[in-house]
């Protein structure tokens, strides 16, 4: 438990509000296929109530998802972070700072991005999670659709049953692979992949049609 000065709220509440718009321009509610380098395809997705778990912060008075709409229009106030929160501000400072590099958490370097299975932490087992050791960041994922529920530092996050490369990162639409936003050998995933799966644009990114 730690209790909240003024500036360190005003830290902590311009950094959700930042991330928050990270977060609805790249990632929310978007679905993403996440190729691994043994060529298994897994679908990952964002949602806007998880965006709360991953500042760490207690709130007042907001549900999570009325967390997320006031900090994307940038009327979070100081008043909507309780005074007593459950981590301590050096996590919570480590937490603001990393909603500050989700442009780059599918978007840039994802040629170090490793796909983890079955993380363990303290308190729970992800069953998958995806860690980028350069900005020290792991997004971990839970559900049937295996959605983002906690941002952790990926120095934290090696107790694992498997990491493997990603070697691709496709948004979908439609249920269908539709933009390429990493890949490292386009002809790999020709391969192993049937077209099918890729709409008509990718398929032009693929020069298949």
């Amino acid at each position: 438990m730690t209790i909240l000065r003024k500036q360190q709220k005003d830290r902590l509440r311009k950094a959700a509000i930042q991330g928050s718009r990270f977060y609805a321009h790249y990632l929310l509610d978007k679905a993403f296929i996440i190729v691994t380098e043994d060529y298994v395809a897994h679908s990952v997705t964002f949602k806007k109530a998880d965006f709360c778990h991953f500042t760490g912060l207690t709130i007042n008075h907001l549900t999570d998802i009325d967390f997320f709409d006031v900090c994307l229009k940038g009327t979070l106030r100081n008043i909507n972070l309780a005074d007593v929160q459950h981590y301590n501000y050096s996590t919570l400072k480590t937490k603001a700072n990393t909603l500050l590099k989700l442009d780059h958490f599918l978007h840039a370097d994802s040629d170090v991005n490793l796909f983890l299975s079955g993380l363990t932490t303290n308190t729970f087992t992800f069953p998958c999670a995806i860690r980028n050791d350069n900005e020290n960041m792991t997004m971990c994922f839970i559900g049937n659709d295996n959605h983002a529920r906690s941002l952790r530092k990926a120095r934290n996050s090696h107790n694992t049953l498997d990491e493997k490369r990603i070697v691709g990162i496709f948004e979908t639409a439609d249920q269908k692979w539709n933009k390429c936003i990493y890949v490292k050998d386009r002809q790999e995933i020709q391969k192993h992949f049937d077209p099918s799966l890729f709409t008509e644009s990718l398929k032009r990114y693929f020069r298949l049609i």
